[in-house]
């Protein structure tokens, strides 16, 4: 009689074994992973003007909506290279690293002029001019952008600079695109990041300066995500 009812238990301990590992390998979980890249929205302008002013006279610089109005905002005087502040929106869901590659060309026909690569010296007699890119964040809008906070003058970076919110053109391209800062999140309100060129040119060269002695800027851009936090 013991023997039978010791057996029971063993036949019911092993079903309740059974049943148990059953339960476990028919509730199997199954996922996929998938990568979610969402896209990138930004805006940049395609053209722009920029002006040599060796006298250092008043220039009407803005456009549109704000190039209606007379007041000292759209001027910059006393200024050696003058433009306005180009601004980049950005309508992604991240903020963006700001990458570009940036040169100058002088006009091919104006042999004379020179770019140089570092602000002029005093007594600099050659027709040369000095180009240089400020980014960074701004405020405002429609033509009376300014930046937050004002750019300082030209400084020459540190051997070990990665961000370069200052950038000097030369005519030699380059061959790799450099981080000049980075452009908050945007979405249904864009958030904006802006770009300007400053610089120097002999003011009273052996030459006089003429209406030939053009240059060209370009810059070409690149952004990436950033997904570092915020401070």
């Amino acid at each position: 009689m013991k023997a039978k009812k010791f057996l029971s238990m063993v036949l019911a301990l092993a079903m309740i074994f059974t049943l148990c590992v059953s339960a476990f390998a028919d509730d199997e979980f199954k996922a996929t992973a998938t990568v979610k890249i969402p896209s990138i929205t930004v805006t940049v302008p395609q053209t722009g003007t920029l002006f040599i002013n060796p006298m250092g006279f008043t220039v009407k610089i803005a456009d549109g909506e704000a190039a209606s109005n007379d007041d000292e905002a759209n001027t910059k005087t006393n200024s050696k290279i003058v433009s306005p502040i180009y601004t980049i929106s950005n309508g992604s869901p991240m903020k963006l690293d700001v990458n570009v590659i940036g040169s100058v060309t002088p006009d091919s026909a104006n042999k004379a002029l020179t770019i140089a690569t570092a602000p002029i010296s005093s007594d600099d007699t050659k027709n040369s001019v000095f180009i240089y890119t400020q980014f960074g964040a701004v405020t405002g809008d429609d033509g009376e952008e300014t930046f937050s906070p004002a750019p300082a003058a030209y400084t020459v970076p540190a051997d070990s600079a990665t961000t370069f919110p200052q950038l000097a053109l030369t005519t030699k391209v380059p061959t790799k695109a450099v981080n000049v800062g980075t452009v908050a999140a945007g979405g249904d309100d864009p958030a904006k990041f802006g770009f300007q060129f400053l610089g120097d040119c002999t003011a009273n060269p052996k030459l006089d300066w003429n209406a030939g002695d053009k240059v060209e800027v370009n810059l070409i851009f690149s952004f990436k995500p950033n997904l570092t936090p915020d401070a």
